[in-house]
């Protein structure tokens, strides 16, 4: 039986074949190079949002070590805490422990009040920073602020570190935006070298106005005629007791009294012993006079007069005693009598006559301030009284180059 061939049309269907597989290959070809288009579009935009957000980290970044290296530097504003904290009696130890204590705060509030780095929105968010019509960037803080952490191995043991969080969040052309986190971190040393504690040097002051400074602790009452004549009276003769009225007494003894109206002591008949007596002048040009002492004596007392004074007669067997003059003292006539070398008349103005400056026991701050100094002077009260100086930097500063991120 005769095969019958017939090839003819085949050359058409192996052509359409053809077409076929080449339009699928074709359009393989086409939607992958859409899908890759669209993937690389997709990625530079991401990329860019990437760029952006790092933009934000990196001006952020600028802005913290600005403010730290303002703060950190600060020398004045650290020499005026370490003051401010400094009492006179503390130790240095507990000085530096408070410094350290405070310093971080006062540290947090000066960054919490810059409104370049610190918002208080309830979102965060400070204001955003145009990069380009079609970008922008926006930081995003941390609320608690700057926070103390965990100081790395290999630092020194007496260093204090800290760390400021944000978020940069990038935004490009209507894409999802992107965010990175970072931490700034940053930390100093305290020098205790940079401070010392000495204790002050006393001051001489005229023993009169340590004296007069006990006047305050007394709370004295007023006083009236029964007060004279007896023994442990505390009073204060100011107001209601005029000089002329004040009676004869038989002497003043283990008292404290203040006359603020002047006072003459012509009528004492008896001894002044354990007493102190204060006599503030009735004015300018009338002096405070006291005449002769009873030959009881002046016994481990002492008198201080604020003005002039008149001493015009002798003083009887004065013992370990003395009487201080604010002002300037007239002696005519006056003199120690049966004397035992301690007691002592300490004028701060001029005397009159000059030669009763060579009496013993007789010193004038005018005449002799030297002689004055060593008698009639003693040490201001400085009990528990230091001084602080701050010899050089307080703190050692050290400042991160770059934040650490989290993409």
């Amino acid at each position: 039986m005769k095969t019958l061939k017939n090839e003819r049309g085949m050359t058409l269907v192996v052509v359409l074949l053809t077409i076929v597989v080449f339009s699928v290959l074709g359009l393989a070809v086409i939607s992958t190079s859409v899908s890759n288009v669209k993937q690389v579009s997709k990625a530079e935009s991401n990329i860019k949002t990437t760029d952006i957000a790092e933009m934000g980290i990196q001006y952020y970044e600028t802005q913290l070590k600005a403010y730290l290296n303002g703060q950190l530097y600060n020398i004045e504003k650290q020499n005026e805490l370490m003051n401010s904290l400094y009492n006179g009696t503390i130790s240095k130890d507990n000085l530096i422990t408070n410094f350290k204590d405070r310093y971080p705060i006062e540290l947090n509030n000066a960054y919490k009040s810059n409104t370049s780095l610190f918002t208080t929105s309830s979102d965060y968010f400070l204001e955003e920073k145009t990069v380009d019509a079609n970008s922008f960037f926006k930081i995003k803080i941390n609320p608690n602020g700057i926070i103390k952490t965990s100081c790395v191995v290999g630092m020194p043991s007496n260093s204090e570190c800290f760390s400021i969080s944000f978020e940069s969040y990038g935004y490009y052309n209507h894409e999802p935006e992107k965010k990175i986190s970072a931490t700034y971190n940053f930390s100093y040393t305290i020098n205790p070298e940079s401070i010392e504690i000495v204790p002050s040097v006393p001051i001489l002051v005229p023993l009169h106005e340590n004296l007069i400074n006990l006047i305050e602790e007394k709370n004295l009452r007023q006083c009236t005629t029964a007060d004279f004549g007896k023994n442990y009276t505390t009073v204060d003769c100011s107001t209601n007791l005029a000089p002329e009225n004040i009676p004869e007494t038989n002497g003043i003894s283990n008292s404290f009294i203040v006359f603020n109206n002047g006072v003459n002591f012509d009528h004492l008949s008896h001894a002044i012993s354990g007493s102190t007596i204060f006599i503030y002048s009735l004015d300018k040009t009338t002096p405070s006079e006291i005449g002769k002492f009873n030959p009881n004596g002046f016994i481990g007392s002492q008198i201080v007069i604020v003005g002039d004074a008149k001493l015009y007669d002798e003083i009887m067997k004065p013992v370990n005693s003395s009487i201080h003059i604010t002002g300037d003292a007239d002696l005519t006539g006056f003199t120690f009598k049966n004397s035992d070398g301690l007691t002592k008349v300490c004028v701060k103005g001029t005397i009159t006559p000059l030669e009763k400056r060579s009496i013993p026991g007789v010193y004038s701050y005018t005449y002799n301030p030297t002689t004055y100094r060593d008698n009639c002077m003693e040490s201001e009260k400085t009990v528990g009284i230091k001084s602080l100086t701050i010899k050089s930097q307080i703190i050692s500063p050290r400042i991160s180059d770059k934040s650490k991120v989290t993409y």
